[in-house]
């Protein structure tokens, strides 16, 4: 349960957070650019807790491939 109020936290933030910026930059979003920014945020916090161990350069590594997948899918 602590797992999923984490998860749908960090989806949250990410979802508001991308919306936000992409609203300051392009003068409006899409839903699916809420999903977008909240499905990466909530998978960058798993990485990180998963992978505590491993060189930040190779975490960053693996979320800019998981932002590039997130986003030829919801394109």
């Amino acid at each position: 349960m602590k797992a999923l109020k984490t998860h749908s936290i960090f989806f949250v933030i990410g979802a508001l957070g991308y919306g936000f910026i992409e609203i300051l930059w392009r003068g409006h979003t899409h839903l699916s650019m809420l999903a977008a920014g909240g499905i990466c945020f909530a998978v960058f916090g798993k990485i990180s807790r998963a992978l505590k161990r491993i060189n930040l350069l190779y975490k960053a590594i693996l979320c800019f491939q998981e932002l590039r997948y997130i986003h030829l899918v919801t394109k």
